[in-house]
């Protein structure tokens, strides 16, 4: 089991606390156990003003959290943040009053990834252009060291996290690494 397995059980446990400690029902699903997290839907009437949800970089409305969560593979989640108090007003205002909790999804942050490398080189666009966005093939070595492909969530992490100004150049190798199994390279240098 891989350490993005591990800890997967916890992040979701903390993200059900917070949500029971500001006054959201949580149930589980027992039909369909690839949407494990189900929020009842709590409103201002109730007494319960919701935190502020930002999923793959974009607001859900405050109505609707419960069904942009209910559509989500806790499988599929990369990261879960919470922000709340200074730190949440200053990024997002008086909408994040009450808190907001940032889910990034691996679809997403791998999206994020490729379109940003892909700006620095078209021979990787092209060729995910031709592999329909499958990187899996692909060896992504950063700052002259291969990223694990072994533990792909971790990778996808590193991957996501670097920020647009901090690539210097990506590199994009048809080459095979030796002692690696790998269709292509991609070499990242970062600040």
């Amino acid at each position: 089991m891989n350490k993005s397995m591990k800890i997967l059980p916890i992040i979701i446990c903390l993200f059900l606390l917070l949500n029971i400690a500001l006054g959201q029902q949580v149930n589980n699903r027992q039909a369909d156990s690839s949407k494990i997290i189900h929020l009842d839907q709590a409103s201002p009437a109730k007494g319960y003003n919701p935190p502020l949800y930002i999923i793959d970089d974009k607001e859900s409305p405050v109505s609707l959290p419960n069904n942009a969560l209910n559509n989500i593979n806790p499988n599929d989640i990369l990261s879960i943040s919470v922000l709340k108090d200074a730190a949440a007003n200053a990024r997002y205002g008086s909408k994040a009053a009450n808190g907001v909790i940032i889910i990034i999804t691996k679809l997403y942050a791998k999206e994020q990834y490729q379109k940003q490398f892909s700006t620095f080189s078209k021979k990787y666009k092209r060729y995910l252009e031709g592999h329909q966005n499958n990187d899996k093939d692909i060896l992504y070595i950063l700052n002259g060291v291969p990223v694990n492909e072994k533990e792909r969530d971790e990778a996808t992490r590193r991957l996501y996290g670097i920020l647009f100004k901090q690539i210097k150049k990506v590199d994009y190798s048809d080459n095979f690494v030796e002692g690696m199994k790998n269709g292509a390279t991609v070499f990242i240098t970062t600040n």
